[in-house]
């Protein structure tokens, strides 16, 4: 349905495509993408978590890849390097990947292994159909006139 190729692996439009997606769906923007090294995060959200007696806030490092063209998987050793590391570094309570193809097994296997031996409390990976999943059922129409007009005129023409 959504050809997320139409961001031509543009790294930067991808990030900020990423930003207004959690945005909409209720995350705070903690830190924006930018430009320049960022040290293995593209963005910091902040999940506020409401329970019966108490609320307290989750924060996600968030690592966005947009492999759509060549269509690889990301992977651990040539991608995610480092990512107990990184969540460490900026506080993280938890990973998440944005990416416009699959995680590789391997990646899967590291962030479980971290979550299954509490060294992250949990991850996430938005692949491409669970990110069109979302952007189909919420109603994200405008994100995806704006990212990806060609997809939108299929869609809704």
């Amino acid at each position: 349905m959504i050809d997320f190729s139409e961001l031509e692996n543009d790294g930067e439009k991808w990030e900020l495509f990423a930003r207004d997606f959690f945005q909409q769906l209720g995350f705070i923007i903690e830190s924006s993408p930018d430009r320049g090294p960022d040290n293995g995060k593209d963005m910091i959200i902040n999940e506020i978590i409401q329970g019966k007696l108490s609320t307290t806030q989750f924060r996600w490092l968030v690592s966005c890849k947009n492999y759509s063209k060549s269509g690889k998987s990301v992977s651990e050793n040539a991608d995610e390097q480092n990512i107990l590391e990184r969540c460490e570094s900026f506080s993280a309570d938890g990973f998440i990947g944005f990416y416009s193809t699959l995680a590789s097994s391997g990646l899967n296997k590291r962030l479980y292994d971290l979550k299954k031996n509490g060294k992250i409390k949990d991850y996430k990976i938005f692949d491409y159909k669970l990110i069109e999943n979302y952007l189909m059922s919420y109603g994200f129409s405008q994100i995806i006139l704006s990212y990806f007009p060609e997809s939108y005129k299929r869609i809704r023409p």
